[in-house]
């Protein structure tokens, strides 16, 4: 879509909204606002320790500044020749109720934001929504990412240029050659290997190839006798294997 080729634009979308008020009111059901694509409690640092969160940057791009997207948005539309015009959108995104009550609050922010700008949400079931982002028949869309293994480049890869996962196709020369350094000429060095994935993701996130919302959280009830109960990063959460009562 031509709108979203325009850096500015992706930008001011992604600081149009705000996160916290997202997680802490809208869901507030433990959801938490990482700034990151890469999921927090994934993996570490294999010199320091230090989450993958922790080492990546969190770019002005993912924080909250609505008088920035505004002049982000203005400048951007003046570029693609849009000035004073009345941009409307539909946003693509699932039909559960949480996810309905995060594109209610999208719309209604997005809006407030970015003068000019009307959107209409389509909730549909996840099937019909899956297959349309599979085509890339929307506009914007909301979706989400779980990690099937305990390794950034879980989430990082599916953004590289011409990735059936990369529902966006957004494509970023330089991110790809840091992506597929981590896999080639670094896949021996743990460190060097790190690293390209640290800038990859602080390449995506500043270019706004996506506007990461937050980290989705699932509470669970758990007797206090219960013990050796694994928990495990990616994959099937929980495994019970060696759990045992006391």
């Amino acid at each position: 879509m031509k709108l979203f080729k325009n850096k500015k634009i992706r930008q001011a979308f992604s600081m149009a909204v705000n996160r916290n008020t997202l997680v802490n009111k809208v869901l507030n059901d433990g959801s938490i606002n990482t700034g990151s694509f890469v999921s927090k409690g994934l993996a570490v640092n294999p010199k320091t320790g230090k989450d993958f969160t922790a080492d990546a940057t969190m770019p002005a791009t993912v924080k909250y500044n609505p008088t920035k997207a505004k002049q982000l948005w203005k400048e951007g539309l003046q570029e693609l020749g849009m000035s004073g015009k009345t941009i409307k959108l539909t946003l693509l995104a699932g039909d559960d109720d949480s996810t309905k009550q995060v594109t209610q609050y999208l719309q209604s922010n997005l809006q407030k934001n970015l003068p000019g700008l009307k959107i209409t949400n389509n909730n549909l079931p996840s099937a019909n929504v899956l297959a349309k982002q599979s085509s890339h028949s929307f506009q914007i869309t909301l979706s989400d990412w779980f990690a099937d293994f305990s390794d950034p480049i879980t989430f990082l890869n599916i953004l590289t240029t011409g990735n059936s996962s990369n529902q966006s196709q957004w494509s970023n020369k330089e991110y790809d050659k840091l992506i597929k350094a981590s896999s080639t000429t670094d896949a021996s060095n743990p460190e060097a290997r790190w690293n390209d994935m640290v800038k990859a993701q602080n390449v995506l996130l500043d270019d706004a190839g996506i506007a990461p919302l937050y980290q989705s959280s699932a509470p669970w009830l758990m007797n206090s006798k219960l013990k050796d109960l694994v928990y495990n990063t990616a994959g099937a959460n929980y495994n019970f294997k060696t759990a045992y009562f006391k």
